[in-house]
Formats: C-alpha cells, structure tokens, sequence
C-alpha cells in the first residue's frame, strides 16, 4: 500500500533543538557615575575657591583650573591604565581543543605595562624624597595662573597650594578612574571582543559546513550530477556537522526524494535514500524525532522486492515509542504500516494459516489504532493482504 504521512498529528521540526545559554553577567559598580561624581566635586572646589574674584577673574581662574585639573587627570589616567591593564593568559593544547591557528590578543602592551609599572615603582622610591621640592616648584609655576595680576605674597601662596590640592586631587582621581575602569570594564571588553571573533569564525566554518553538507545530500538524491556517489561514511559525517535549519531541509528534501521515487517504482533511487535517513537517526543521539524512524521504514519497504520486514518493523516500533501515545501525538500512519508488515513477515500466513496468537494480536492491537481515522479505515478496507488476514483469522475489527 502506498505510504503517505498521517492525516492527524502536528509536524515535528527536525532541526527543533535547545543550547544552553552562558550567563555573562558580571555587576560592576557604575563607573560613569562614580567618574562623573569626582568630576563634579573638582569642579565645585574650583568655583568656590574662583568666586573669591570678580567676573573676569572668575573666568579666568576656572577656567585654567579646567586645563590644569584635566591635564593632571589625563596624565595620572594614563599611569592608572598601565597599572589596571589584564593580562591575557593564553590557552593551552588541552584535549579536544580545535585544530588550526587561533588568533590569539598582541600581548606586547601587557608586557610594556609590566615594564612601566616596575620603572615607575623604582623611580618613585628613589625619588620620593625629592616630592616636596617638585610640588614646591609646581605651585610656584601655576599660583599666577589662581591669582589676580596685583595680588599679594598671601594670596600667591594661597593660590599655590590650591594649585598643588587640585593637581593632587585630580591626578588621584584620574589615576582612580582609569584604573578601575582598566580593571573592571577592560577585560569584559576584550573578552565579548574574542566572543565576537569567535561567532563569526564559528558561523563561516558553519556555512562552510552546511554547504558541504547539502552538496553530499544531493549528489546521493541526483548520481545523475557527474561523480561518484558518497558513501554512507560520507553521508553521516557531512550530516554531522550540518546545522539544525540544514537538517530540516535535507529531512524534507529526502522525504519528498522518496515520495517521488516511490510512486513511480524507482527501487533504485529508493535505495540511495535509505543512508540518509540512517545518518539522521544516527545523528540523533536523544531520540527526540520519530520522522525519521518511520522514513526509514518506508524507504526500506520501497527500496527491494523482499523487504526486511524485521528491520521495517524495528523501525516503525522505535518510531511509535518516540512520539509517544497516538491520541497525544497523531501518526497512526505508524501503526498500520506496522500491521502490515507484520502480517507479510509471517510464515503463518504466508503457508495459508492462522497466526500465532501473540502475532494475532499484536497485529489486531494496532489495526484498531489506525481505525480510530475514517481516512484509515478505508485504507484497511481497500487493501487486498489485510483483508485476506482477516478473513483467514476470522477477526471482525469492528
């Protein structure tokens, strides 16, 4: 009888699969708000020491408190990134790890921080006696520019050590910042940037694979194509390294291939679809599709003159366990095919007698499931060794 795909029951997708997704998350104090409030909090203390002076001098005084305090935080930042910079530690040749290059981050910055750290470390404890008078000289520098023209001595050394407070306080600040930011922002950057390179090499070699996958498929569908035909090896790696949307359509490719070729008694081309749908299974490792269970089934009973009734009822049998019961599920297909098969692979009724009675009634058990369809009802009806088996069984399904 023809095989066709049960009239009830919704589609299985074969490609429906579930990954586990990494949590990345990693709280992180808000940097920017810290950042902006010590900002905010220079930025005050210049205004409240500046508006001792008239409005020109107001300006003038903020505003080189403006350039002084940034270019102390730009050039304690810059200390501040070289101390915070992470390293990098390159992975190992671990088992199982991917063959080929891997472009891995240039450590060279990572190694010129390491040297500028111990530098600075060694200067700064040989020359840490000399800080005084270097902070001296600075202030002496910079009190003209948070002083008025005609101020006093007074005034000049209070502008001095505003001038050192401020650098101090944004130099630290600035250190602070690029710091934190260095070590807690930074190496989440590199890594969603070595994610990124990753996907997108993962997805091209995807590609790649997915092509190879579908060009295998189809030269054993089409021989008529020029080469030779895969061989099954061939067939169940490519398989293996398809994608999931790829698996869909090679299912549905093959499913129709069969269809096809069955309706117009091509055993041979019948044939080269059985390793396709055994590469399915086979890369099915959970079970979780059914489809392809019972497409092998069909192809093998469509593929040669003597079936392997027992490897079609084999698979039709795993088929009906991993959809689950019929009411639920549908596919009753499953079952009646699985009747008839059994009733050809009986010598019973081959030799003109009864069967046995566990064959009896596993056979009546699922011509009652495919009774539950109208559709299958008349299919039970129409066709010729089912109603001989009945009839030579005595059994009334109704």
């Amino acid at each position: 009888m023809a095989k066709t795909e049960p009239i009830s029951g919704g589609n299985r997708d074969q490609g429906d699969r579930s990954g586990s997704k990494s949590d990345m998350a990693n709280p992180k104090p808000n940097l920017v708000r810290f950042f902006g409030f010590l900002a905010a909090i220079g930025v005050l203390a210049s205004a409240g020491y500046s508006a001792q002076f008239d409005l020109l001098t107001f300006v003038k005084v903020m505003g080189f408190a403006v350039i002084v305090g940034a270019a102390a935080a730009l050039t304690a930042g810059v200390l501040g990134f070289v101390f915070g910079l992470p390293s990098t530690i390159l992975p190992g040749r671990e088992a199982g790890a991917p063959d080929g290059p891997r472009y891995l981050p240039n450590n060279s910055l990572e190694q010129i921080s390491d040297w500028i750290t111990k530098i600075i470390v060694g200067i700064g404890l040989v020359q840490i006696g000399r800080v005084s008078g270097a902070l001296a000289s600075l202030a002496r520098r910079l009190r003209p520019g948070f002083a008025e023209a005609n101020a006093d001595q007074g005034a000049l050394e209070a502008a001095g050590t505003f001038s050192i407070a401020l650098v101090i306080y944004a130099g630290l600040a600035g250190f602070l910042a690029a710091f934190l930011w260095a070590r807690l922002s930074l190496p989440g950057q590199f890594r969603l940037a070595d994610v990124v390179d990753e996907l997108d090499k993962r997805r091209l070699n995807q590609e790649e694979h997915d092509a190879w996958a579908l060009t295998i498929v189809e030269r054993a569908l089409s021989p008529d194509l020029g080469g030779s035909p895969p061989t099954p090896e061939e067939i169940k790696e490519a398989i293996r390294q398809a994608s999931a949307p790829v698996l869909v359509q090679i299912f549905n490719r093959a499913r129709a291939s069969r269809r096809e070729n069955e309706a117009a008694g091509n055993r041979e081309a019948v044939a080269r679809i059985v390793p396709i749908f055994k590469a399915l299974i086979a890369h099915d490792r959970a079970a979780r599709f059914h489809r392809n269970h019972a497409q092998l089934a069909y192809a093998l009973k469509a593929s040669s003159d003597v079936p392997p009734h027992e490897e079609i009822i084999a698979e039709l049998t795993k088929a009906i366990s991993v959809r689950g019961h019929w009411r639920k599920a549908g596919f009753i297909l499953y079952e009646l095919n699985r009747a008839l098969s059994r009733i050809e692979a009986d010598p019973s009724f081959k030799r003109g007698e009864k069967s046995p009675e566990a064959v009896r009634n596993e056979i009546v058990a699922d011509l009652q499931v495919a009774r539950s369809s109208q559709g299958l009802r008349r299919s039970i009806s129409s066709n010729e060794t089912i109603r001989r088996w009945l009839q030579l069984n005595q059994v009334d399904l109704a």
